[in-house]
């Protein structure tokens, strides 16, 4: 027994058990005796698989292990012994809580393990899921092209055909709706590009108009920043001639006719400030002008006698 125990050491990499522990002390008990009385390889550790916690695909996960564990050398008594390690407690509950001496081999493991965990575990999407994506209004297309590449991920066995016609459907993008149908493209990276380029050249147009419309309002802004300025000053000045005293420069002769015609209440003291000093400057320039009634003397309008009995501003007889 000795001489087999260093031949099976050196030619398949087993440590032989000096002794065999009692099967109460080792294993779980709906392992059959001889499931539990296994030889262990030298070195034996699984790396790079996660425990089980119920939730994923029971075939996958099983197959993964199964590649570890043959990987370093473990035949599928190992690989049926080691699997508790690899289970959190809920599902070493349910192991433990089948019928002892029920499992003879790690197929009658493998198949109870999956019967049991596919009805429980969560079920990967399908085409239907895929098409009942759609884009809301709101709802950016970036946003809508990451989320239908995260649940297409999680699609097996759907085709470039179905995935491009889901994601056609679900589209609210008018525009993109019809550059895809115009030209339809034939593979799901085909589709996820041409909509990638799509969307990045219509953020930067939206970014391009957005800077001209603030351009414009602060242009907006600035010129309606001036026209404040100039009210100020125009405030300003028909303050000043408010309490400035009038100088009228009309000559006593013309005063009373004048007087026609202006507005009760002195309301040459509202014209504007600029205007009223055009219209004192152009008054003074007319009387200092020759005298348009008596053509070939050489008096000016102001000094004109004929023009003062005329306004009435001087008596006609001599005393």
């Amino acid at each position: 027994m000795e001489h087999r125990w260093q031949f099976d050491a050196k030619h398949k990499g087993f440590v032989a058990r000096q002794a065999p522990l009692l099967t109460d002390a080792l294993g779980f008990r709906p392992f059959v005796e001889r499931l539990r009385a296994i030889w262990w390889p030298v070195g034996f550790k699984v790396l790079g698989v996660n425990t089980y916690d119920g939730k994923a695909n029971p075939t996958q996960w099983l197959t993964l292990y199964e590649i570890t564990v043959r990987a370093v050398s473990g035949d599928e008594d190992v690989i049926a012994n080691y699997l508790p390690i690899m289970l959190n407690q809920s599902v070493n509950n349910w192991l433990l809580s089948l019928w002892e001496n029920s499992i003879q081999s790690w197929d009658d493991l493998e198949k109870v393990f999956t019967d049991n965990y596919m009805a429980t575990c969560e079920q990967p999407d399908t085409k239907y899921d895929l098409e009942k994506l759609h884009q809301s209004s709101k709802e950016s297309l970036h946003d809508f092209i990451r989320c239908f590449s995260e649940i297409i991920n999680f699609v097996p066995n759907i085709t470039d055909a179905e995935a491009i016609a889901a994601f056609t459907k679900g589209l609210w993008h008018k525009k993109l709706h019809g550059k895809l149908y115009r030209k339809r493209p034939t593979t799901i990276g085909e589709l996820i590009q041409t909509s990638n380029e799509y969307a990045d050249s219509k953020e930067a147009k939206q970014a391009a108009r957005s800077t001209h419309h603030q351009h414009y309002d602060d242009d907006r802004h600035e010129d309606r920043r001036y026209d404040d300025r100039d009210r100020r000053h125009d405030d300003h000045d028909r303050r000043q001639d408010d309490r400035e005293p009038q100088h009228d420069d009309c000559p006593d002769s013309l005063r009373g006719r004048q007087g026609h015609h202006r507005q009760p209440g002195n309301s040459i003291n509202t014209i504007n400030a600029r205007a009223k000093r055009t219209y004192d400057a152009d008054f003074g320039n007319l009387l200092d002008s020759r005298c348009p009634i008596h053509k070939d003397a050489k008096h000016t309008m102001q000094e004109c006698r004929g023009l003062k009995i005329a306004l009435g501003g001087e008596s006609s007889k001599k005393p």
